[in-house]
């Protein structure tokens, strides 16, 4: 499920630099690493020209040598990109207000308190010890004139940080506009998928002569469930090719096409199959991707009908909580396989695929062997806002 961002400045800025679950943060490491550079590189050249700028003008004006400035800059790159990554966890969300904009505003002047000592660090480092020492005194005794050039630079600086977090965020945004219009072309492909692959598995060649031979079989002996069984698989085909391009449709209608799937099979196998439906009454109005539950169900049914089960029972349950349409499919089924051989088959990798290109890491999806022998798959599946279900 998604990880939550405290609503707490402090704990915001933790939870940034928190090591578990790394590849939550690891997409904004990505662009802050990939931006950042290339915007303090741009800063670096334009403060170089306007120094050399500077001392064209005022030949009393003593400048920083460019090397040790940008070995300065260098020295506070590591900085500046922590200093996104926290600001980027604050945010500016209309909860702790005041605080988060001044821990944003704090950020930045440590920052700037940063520039004088990178200076005299990268001049010790350049060699330049007389240079170090002017830097160092003016840091531990600082005159009128040093505060002022002190004040002027740890400003720019900020400036300069603010304009990196700017291009950051930025930058973020387009990506995920852009990941965000690809998921939701890969939603509809996979919809568009599912249904076909619907009428392939369900109704193929095989599903279809079976059907047909149960007909066959019951035109003479009981015409009455002969006529329902040909009007069930009518019903079948009309509710999938009438689900349409919708990708989200209410748990009500998906039930409606399990009905008639679960009762050609009953009428198939009179003797063994019997299935329960328990939907809460807030949970039937909730959404999921269309045609998601149907082959998990007959993945229940196949598998129930392969055991050695006298009667076969399948239950579907479902229920809305916290925001969670909770679904659960439980069946009997045949002994388990061979370790080596386990997994999931193509419906069921078809259902998880599509889970987690709709709702990323918000929904769940679980397939398991219980110590009685029966098999579960559970689904939760997070209900979206109006305006993004309606898309």
């Amino acid at each position: 499920m998604a990880v939550r961002s405290p609503t707490d400045p402090i704990a915001a800025v933790a939870h940034a630099f928190a090591p578990p679950r790394l590849e939550v943060h690891w997409s904004w490491w990505r662009t802050i690493l990939a931006v950042t550079p290339l915007c303090w590189g741009f800063a670096l050249a334009v403060e170089s020209l306007s120094m050399r700028a500077l001392s064209f003008a005022s030949a009393d004006l003593e400048v920083l040598p460019a090397t040790t400035r940008a070995l300065a800059y260098l020295l506070l790159l590591p900085f500046v990109m922590l200093a996104c990554r926290a600001a980027v966890a604050l945010g500016v969300g209309p909860q702790w207000r005041v605080a988060r904009l001044v821990a944003q505003a704090g950020i930045a002047v440590a920052l700037g308190l940063l520039q004088r000592p990178s200076l005299a660090a990268a001049a010790m480092l350049h060699g330049s010890a007389a240079q170090a020492a002017a830097l160092y005194e003016s840091i531990v005794a600082p005159t009128e004139a040093a505060l002022a050039v002190w004040t002027a630079s740890g400003l720019a600086l900020a400036m300069n940080y603010a304009l990196c977090i700017g291009l950051v965020v930025g930058v973020r945004a387009y990506q995920d506009l852009a990941g965000e219009r690809l998921r939701r072309a890969e939603v509809e492909r996979q919809a568009t998928q599912a249904r076909l692959q619907a009428l392939t598995r369900q109704l193929n060649p095989h599903f279809l002569f079976n059907v047909l031979n149960t007909v066959v079989a019951l035109i003479g002996a009981d015409p009455p469930r002969a006529q329902m069984l040909v009007t069930r698989t009518s019903d079948l085909l009309r509710r999938v090719l009438s689900t349409g391009d919708a990708s989200l449709v209410t748990l009500r209608r998906e039930a409606e096409l399990l009905e008639d799937y679960l009762e050609i099979q009953r009428v198939r196998h009179p003797d063994r199959l019997s299935h329960t439906v328990e939907f809460g009454p807030a949970a039937v109005d909730a959404l999921l991707p269309a045609l998601i539950l149907q082959p998990i169900v007959e993945n229940a049914v196949v598998h129930g009908l392969r055991s050695a089960e006298p009667r076969v029972h399948v239950h579907i349950g479902a229920r809305l909580e916290g925001g969670l349409l909770r679904v659960l499919v439980a069946n009997p089924g045949p002994p388990a396989p061979d370790p080596a051989r386990r997994g999931l088959g193509i419906g069921l990798r078809n259902v998880e695929e599509r889970l987690l290109t709709l709702y990323r890491e918000r929904a769940s999806f679980d397939f398991r062997r219980l110590p009685d022998g029966r098999y579960e798959t559970r689904l939760d599946i997070p209900q979206l806002p109006a305006q993004e279900a309606a898309r």
